[in-house]
């Protein structure tokens, strides 16, 4: 999957703290965030998010987000590559 290729360009943030921090310092072209990411997660991804004006995707598990990033699971990926990004919003639409 895309999220794969990302993470092997070195394109991606992983975990939540590493991902509000890229967030607050304008890395990130979109935020993939697990279904099944805690509430606060999700809230408090979604919410810095929006403030700063950056596309938020749900995706799958948190097992799901953490095979394509070679993880055992993982809620938060964000995307600091906005070829990256286009390219997975596009396929998000087509789920």
């Amino acid at each position: 999957m895309m999220l794969g290729l990302a993470k092997k360009a070195g394109r991606t943030v992983l975990g939540e703290q590493g991902s509000l921090e890229a967030v607050r310092n304008n890395e990130v072209c979109l935020c993939v965030i697990a279904a099944d990411a805690a509430y606060n997660t999700k809230k408090r991804i979604s919410d810095k998010c929006k403030s700063r004006g950056i596309d938020v995707i749900e995706y799958g598990s948190r097992e799901a987000l953490g095979k394509y990033t070679g993880k055992e699971y993982i809620s938060v990926v964000c995307i600091k590559n906005e070829d990256f990004a286009v390219q997975l919003k596009k396929l998000s639409r087509q789920s």
